[in-house]
């Protein structure tokens, strides 16, 4: 059977990723995850900053969401500020992306 060169190439690319992101954007994004399935805002399982800081209250909100950008630019969260920007990133919409989907179930199998 012949493999599939895309299937490849994203585990290839999300090994990279593994291996270039902070342990503190993997636990970022995995409590992300947990929120966005059990408590999501809307159908795209969106959920406010407040939300996840409460969760990781061991960092203070600057470093969280230092977490937070590093996890942005792998593509595997969105994040949407609000027009007038409030304190501790209040009013911070957040939205985990496919492919951030894709490698918490990755490496929640040890896939990657």
């Amino acid at each position: 059977m012949a493999r599939n060169p895309f299937h490849y190439e994203a585990l290839d690319h999300l090994k990279r990723c593994r291996d270039a992101l902070s342990p503190g954007a993997k636990e970022a994004l995995g409590a992300a995850c947990h929120i966005a399935t059990t408590a999501p805002l809307g159908g795209n399982g969106q959920f406010y900053f407040e939300h996840l800081k409460s969760k990781l209250s061991k960092y203070d909100s600057s470093l969280l969401m230092s977490f937070l950008k590093e996890l942005e630019n792998h593509n595997f969260l969105r994040i949407q500020s609000p027009r007038i920007p409030m304190p501790d990133y209040g009013g911070v919409l957040l939205e985990i992306t496919p492919l951030g989907r894709q490698f918490v179930e990755h490496s929640n199998s040890g896939n990657i």
